[in-house]
């Protein structure tokens, strides 16, 4: 078991009707029923061949499939969402497209693969940050958010709230210089927001 998906598991209430979106191969589905957490999952996709690899991993087990691009398709009674393994513009766009239904859940888990700091911008006039975690894995370091409907404020450069770790100093050491290499190749417009967003990474490293 993957550390980021146990991680979001664990994360995950006792008797939750939640849903997994774009699910793929039913991994955190099929370990929530046979774990006892939840007695019902649902899981979806928008794509056929996706649909069908989770009906065959199914099995017998108590998880309902839907063929749906977000929860724009889906009227079943939920209570919480993951959205796991795409690319921050694309779990935004999610979202908003059905925002309405996602600012009716409990809580809702996201770890974006790429664009963290403008799904993170987006987030905070919604959501609120419940619980987050960084961790090492496969050579990456990836974001967890759990959250829940309402506005914040937190640091979209994600070191906000997070306890002192080897994994957030990696990531706030890679950042800071990523953002120093891009420091020359930006325009006179951009510069200023670069150094600023350096000068927020060496503040953080302080903390």
């Amino acid at each position: 078991m993957k550390k980021r998906l146990q991680a979001m598991i664990d994360w995950v209430e006792p008797g939750a009707r939640l849903i997994d979106i774009g699910s793929d191969h039913l991994i955190i589905p099929i370990q929530l029923i046979d774990r006892g957490i939840t007695s019902l999952v649902f899981a979806s996709d928008v794509n056929d061949g996706p649909l069908e690899t989770m009906r065959r991993a199914r099995g017998d087990r108590n998880i309902t499939i839907i063929a749906s691009d977000g929860l724009q398709q889906v009227s079943e009674s939920i209570d919480s969402a993951i959205i796991a393994g795409m690319g921050g513009r694309l779990i935004q766009q999610i979202i908003e497209d059905s925002l309405d239904k996602f600012l009716a859940l409990d809580y809702l888990i996201v770890q974006p693969m790429q664009q963290i700091e403008e799904l993170r911008a987006y987030l905070q006039t919604h959501f609120e940050v419940v619980a987050e975690r960084l961790i090492a894995e496969d050579r990456k370091i990836y974001h967890l958010l759990k959250l829940r409907p309402g506005s914040d404020d937190y640091d979209v450069i994600a070191t906000k709230g997070l306890a002192p770790t080897e994994e957030l100093a990696k990531y706030i050491l890679t950042e800071t210089k990523r953002w120093t290499r891009l420091l020359p190749m930006v325009g006179p417009q951009r510069r200023q927001q670069v150094l600023d967003r350096i000068a927020r990474l060496n503040q953080a490293k302080m903390l």
